[in-house]
């Protein structure tokens, strides 16, 4: 089919199909330019998907075998030159678009037409059609028909399910670990989804679509179907080990990120000599705030590794160490307060009107 455009005169396929995979193709290689491969290998690396694409569909002439090809082949050039990061999500996303765009040139053309329906969306091609000579060849049509019998329109239902892909994979890719995990789920979602609608279709492409009907469903739906639990698996998995390896990294930064236990012991015991040297006697409640301090952070104190002795002995020694410390500075404190208030006794009773024999502690606190 053409469209006018003006001046032109313009293919619908050229539209909906050359031009969607020519931006892909451009979004691959500025995509792996953005994860820093270099220009040439970049190129390499796009030019093996396209090779893989024609690859594919000698296997499996479908739009199955030309993706499988074209991932397959993408990802061995990757292994090839060594690269790392690839952009699987603009991938996984750009081909399901490209296909969900490229199955509305497959109506528009004709292919790829479905079995025939009364359904109020059935689909009837023009005398030019392959439908049309299909059903015409079958002893369907009258002489003088103009138009073929309806039809499932079978491409707008893998459309439809990409394009309601699409936003749930763009979902999916802001919250999984692993890029080459979106892709799996995509190709098992697009693997279930042709499975079930595959049925639908009139135009096969492997002959094993007419084998083996066994629960609604024949050969070629079972190995879709299979193929998409595979990759479902497949996704799963690498997942799983994606997120290991991100939680791992963060064991490794937490434990490198960890503060050198010989400075965890200068600073108690700088904070230690700040209350040995303090005035307990007009800071009662800070030095006792300072005792309560030390005593929290006993626990986050153990001895270097530089006395060669166990995790458990050296976490036992420096808590036994710590607490040591603190009992002494607490005793030092809480003497030196006594002391403090024994000897400003007498001028407390003087200024402050204090009676013979009342607590020297009370002395501190009315102050």
């Amino acid at each position: 089919h053409h469209l006018h455009l003006a001046a032109w005169d313009v293919r619908t396929w050229t539209l909906v199909g050359q031009a969607p995979f020519l931006i892909l193709v451009a979004i691959l290689c500025w995509s792996g330019r953005r994860r820093g491969w270099p220009w040439r290998s970049s190129a390499l690396v796009t030019g093996a998907f396209v090779a893989g694409l024609s690859l594919g569909t000698a296997f499996l002439p479908s739009v199955l075998g030309a993706a499988a090809g074209g991932i397959a082949l993408w990802l061995l050039a990757q292994k090839v030159l060594g690269l790392r990061r690839p952009p699987t999500a603009a991938l996984a996303l750009g081909l399901a678009g490209l296909i969900a765009i490229g199955r509305w040139g497959c109506l528009l053309n004709g292919c790829c037409f479905g079995i025939l329906t009364d359904l109020p969306w059935a689909v009837r091609y023009d005398p030019s059609s392959t439908a049309y000579f299909l059903h015409q060849a079958l002893g369907l049509l009258a002489p003088n028909a103009t138009h073929a019998l309806g039809v499932h329109p079978y491409p707008l239902y893998e459309s439809a399910g990409l394009l309601l892909w699409l936003p749930m994979g763009f979902l999916l890719f802001r919250r999984l670990r692993s890029e080459s995990a979106l892709l799996a789920f995509t190709a098992a979602f697009d693997l279930g989804l042709r499975s079930f609608i595959d049925g639908k279709r009139a135009m096969i492409n492997v002959w094993w679509s007419v084998l083996g009907q066994w629960l609604g469903f024949n050969l070629f739906q079972w190995a879709l179907l299979g193929c998409g639990l595979g990759a479902l698996l497949l996704g799963l998995l690498l997942e799983r080990r994606a997120r290991a390896a991100v939680l791992a990294k963060q064991a490794r930064a937490a434990v490198s990120a960890e503060a050198d236990p010989l400075k965890l012991w200068l600073v108690y015991l700088g904070l230690c000599l700040v209350g040995w040297f303090s005035n307990s006697a007009q800071t009662v409640f800070l030095h006792r705030a300072l005792l309560v301090a030390l005593a929290l952070c006993v626990p986050a104190l153990t001895f270097p590794r530089c006395f060669a002795w166990s995790l458990r002995v050296r976490t036992c020694a420096g808590y036994g160490f710590a607490t040591l410390l603190l009992l002494g500075l607490g005793l030092r404190l809480e003497t030196r307060a006594y002391a403090e208030a024994g000897r400003l006794e007498d001028s407390a009773h003087a200024t402050l009107g204090m009676r013979a024999g009342e607590p020297k502690r009370r002395w501190l606190y009315r102050v």
